[in-house]
């Protein structure tokens, strides 16, 4: 159905030609006619009943062009993307370049993912950084984590000697108060 042609335009950048033959583009014409000639208008006509070529000569002969590109481009481009193993990142700029008798030919530009070259990595030496964590710190991190995720009760009526402990949650207590760290 389509002949595809891709050429570099600049770093990731390429342009597909796309080539839709003449039999196909027509009967993507006659579809775009029949799916539209309900909604057409013509004087003398009744409302859909008017001829596809009346209605090229009312409002030209590339009325249903786009209703027909529309059509076809989805399919013709997923597959010239395809054959042409372009790895695109971008939608297509798409343009018709000529509608003529041998059929359309329309210029998809599109961006790629880019390709990266390294050199030279081999030998290459880092240094491994160590983390040095003191027990102090790590009981600041907590007491930040209890704080933070903490809730203070007031209990009245309770022995505050008297707290048990949950595998849920964890309970301290201060005189008069007991802290339930969820």
């Amino acid at each position: 159905m389509s002949e595809e042609k891709v050429k570099e335009i600049a770093a990731n950048r390429y342009e597909l030609t796309l080539n839709i033959e003449k039999p196909a583009f027509d009967a993507a014409v006659m579809a775009a006619y029949k799916k539209n000639v309900g909604k057409i208008a013509v004087p003398g006509f009744r409302k859909g009943k008017a001829p596809k070529s009346i209605i090229e000569k009312m409002y030209g002969s590339s009325f249903f062009y786009d209703d027909a590109l529309d059509a076809l481009l989805p399919d013709i481009y997923a597959k010239a993307v395809e054959e042409s193993g372009l790895d695109v990142v971008s939608r297509p700029e798409l343009e018709v370049v000529s509608i003529d008798d041998n059929g359309v030919v329309i210029s998809a530009k599109v961006y790629t993912k880019p390709v990266a070259t390294v050199k030279q990595y081999k030998g290459l030496e880092a240094e491994k950084e160590e983390a040095f964590v003191t027990d102090e710190e790590i009981e600041k991190e907590i007491d930040g984590i209890r704080k933070r995720n903490s809730r203070m009760l007031t209990v009245t009526g309770i022995n505050v000697n008297q707290v048990f402990l949950s595998a849920k949650n964890l309970v301290t207590h201060r005189p008069g108060f007991i802290v339930v760290h969820t």
